[in-house]
């Protein structure tokens, strides 16, 4: 009996009464017939002695059979128990006489150990010039296996020595210490992992197992280096590869590795594209275009071709695009006449160049990839379009761009939302903004979903018209839907509120904006609604948003100098003016410094402290209510040096 089924012992009569066992499984629910199907498919391929040899099985929808040899030695309770079973009984099991010899091995290797020269450990600490014999901790012992170290020579000792045990009864432990084995040959290692190539994660492992260990010399070596990456590869373990090329690239050059990976390719009948992940190593840890160039080039030596998307990648992270035309050209128009001609480019490689060309502003080079492409015959996509129509729309020519934009249509391609917010972009540059507006609707309408890069266009455009009231109905359309603003679209919209005489709103803007975590206004932002409050008179606004700024780390430029200069000759303060003047003049003649009574603690804080001392008392409790606490020691630090200290503080 078992728990997934009882055990038959049958007679075939047709096989001249050969006897085998039948296992019945109980039921026929999914975790027997897990256990069903797990058993068929893993004892026929185990070989061992303790294992009995599966014979073959049999299964309907109620029923599920193994066959098995048939041992005529007893059962498992009839041994264990005596009762009657398949053996005719057992006697009882001698429990002391299997615990005597599962000791048996070790006692004696212990007693090997205690009549060899080192009989005991010998402690170093020295009592009245004598040694004492102490046995060993149990935390220093060690398992008794075979190491790689060569035990050292006994050392003899004089003095009495004294064990606080019996003889016979020290624990003994060889001495494992000596000398560093040496390392690996690389020769050995790379055997190993070419008998390993068809386990190649196993090979890996070891490959890792031996530079973490040590048991190589560092930097690795370049053959097994090499070897490791034609195993990965010719089991298109890509990731991999490319994790050991990238590592033998920080050592080696790319001629030395390319050399080692030719010298071993056909010994580990790697494929043909771990060139390929040479030159893409090179490409994303390193982020040298050149040696990958480079490596590129011997591949074109050698009789072979990049992938193309290989190529492609390839001409995206050239610096130029004179040097990505004069690649596509060594590639794809120049071969030797080794070279494959079946790997011929895609659109893919084209669009590489005509990112090549968009980059450095080159639209006229757009022509040249042109022609090229349509050599090849390869049909224009998404990203095509899109890139032209970008160049297009940088240049101010919207119309060319829609023509694009017409012929994309045409070809029933259908826009992405890239395509939709590099039209919109346009236009709004271009002063367009109806044409943007319609634009966006026919994206809505075609079930695009728009980006934040849309509705930042949008407000773009708008505040280049003047139109502000149209900026906050998208701003408030695109809060609705979740997203926030740029500090530079913040910017513009702040100085359009501001020329209208929206300060306030302005001033809210920023507030709600600067509540998302990921938002750091820009120095503008606070320069112009500084300016304007200082026009409208609302002098403690601007000193607090003065304040906010240095506390940001901003500090004040001529403009707001100016501003409050003038706000100060229109409030007729001739006083705080001269001063204004004097500090803006020692700050522009001393490159930006501040007040010499506290300019070395300010010029790190970036804090000018040039308003009155009462006006800073009223800004520490507006920066105690909504800005950091990292502020507030700043602002009271210029107060208290400028000799106000308000009532509320005396008795502090």
């Amino acid at each position: 009996m078992g728990s997934s089924g009882s055990v038959y012992r049958a007679t075939l009569a047709s096989l001249s009464g050969v006897t085998i066992a039948v296992k019945k499984f109980r039921s026929c629910d999914e975790v027997s017939e897990e256990v069903f199907a797990c058993e068929v498919s893993v004892l026929p391929r185990v070989r061992h002695r303790n294992i009995v040899r599966l014979l073959g099985w049999a299964a309907n929808r109620r029923t599920r059979l193994l066959f098995y040899d048939y041992l005529p030695k007893g059962t498992l309770g009839a041994l264990l128990h005596g009762s009657g079973g398949g053996g005719g009984g057992a006697s009882e099991v001698e429990w002391e006489r299997i615990r005597v010899h599962a000791l048996h091995p070790r006692t004696r290797s212990l007693s090997d150990f205690q009549r060899g020269p080192a009989s005991a450990l010998v402690s170093k600490k020295k009592e009245k010039n004598a040694c004492r014999r102490r046995p060993l901790p149990r935390s220093h012992c060690r398992p008794l296996l075979p190491v790689l170290r060569r035990p050292r020579p006994p050392v003899r000792r004089r003095g009495r020595l004294r064990s606080h045990l019996p003889p016979r009864q020290v624990k003994v432990v060889p001495p494992l210490l000596g000398p560093r084995p040496s390392p690996l040959p690389a020769s050995a290692a790379a055997a190993v992992l070419l008998l390993l190539r068809r386990r190649p994660r196993t090979a890996l492992r070891f490959h890792a197992f031996a530079l973490r260990r040590g048991l190589l010399l560092l930097p690795a070596p370049l053959v097994l280096s090499a070897s490791a990456a034609h195993v990965a590869a010719a089991s298109r373990l890509r990731g991999a590869a490319l994790d050991v090329l990238a590592s033998a690239a920080r050592h080696h050059s790319p001629a030395e590795i390319f050399n080692a990976l030719a010298a071993t390719y056909r010994r580990f009948a790697s494929a043909p594209f771990v060139f390929d992940l040479l030159l893409l190593a090179y490409l994303r840890s390193r982020r040298d275009a050149l040696a990958a160039a480079s490596v590129a080039r011997r591949i074109l030596v050698a009789g072979g071709r990049p992938l193309p998307s290989t190529a492609a990648a390839l001409l995206r992270s050239l610096p130029s695009a004179d040097a990505a035309l004069d690649m596509y050209h060594q590639i794809y128009t120049r071969p030797s006449p080794k070279t494959n001609r079946l790997l011929l480019p895609t659109v893919h490689t084209f669009n590489s160049l005509l990112l090549a060309c968009y980059r450095e502003g080159n639209c006229d080079g757009f022509d040249t990839v042109l022609k090229e492409m349509d050599k090849y015959s390869c049909k224009h996509n998404m990203c095509t379009y899109n890139i032209r129509m970008a160049g297009y729309c940088d240049r101010g020519e919207v119309d060319k761009a829609r023509v694009l934009w017409d012929e994309m249509i045409h070809e029933n391609i259908q826009p992405d939302v890239t395509a939709y917010n590099t039209m919109i972009g346009g236009y709004c540059h271009a002063g367009e903004v109806g044409m943007a507006e319609e634009m966006f609707k026919d994206m809505e309408i075609g079930g695009t979903d728009p980006s934040a890069t849309t509705f930042e266009s949008l407000v773009r455009g708008h505040c280049m018209a003047g139109e502000d009231d149209a900026a906050m109905l998208v701003r408030a359309d695109m809060r609705r839907r979740g997203f926030g603003m740029a500090p530079e679209v913040v910017e513009e919209l702040l100085e359009v509120l501001c020329q209208t005489g929206r300060v306030e709103d302005a001033l809210g803007i920023l507030r709600e904006e600067m509540r998302r975590e990921e938002f750091e206004p820009t120095r503008r932002s606070y320069e112009v609604l500084i300016r304007r409050f200082c026009e409208e008179g609302e002098m403690e606004v601007a000193i607090r948003l003065q304040a906010e700024m240095a506390g940001k780390g901003f500090k004040a430029g001529s403009e707001v100098y100016h501003a409050f200069i003038r706000a100060y000759e229109d409030s007729e303060d001739f006083d705080m003016v001269d001063r204004l003047r004097k500090e803006m003049v020692a700050m522009s003649t001393d490159s930006g410094s501040h007040v010499s009574s506290c300019s070395e603690h300010n010029r790190r804080m970036n804090l000018v402290a040039f308003v009155p001392a009462k006006v800073f008392w009223h800004a520490i409790c507006f920066i105690w209510q909504s800005l950091r606490y990292d502020q507030l020691f700043f602002t009271t630090y210029s107060a208290c040096h400028s000799g106000y200290t308000p009532h509320c503080m005396k008795d502090m």
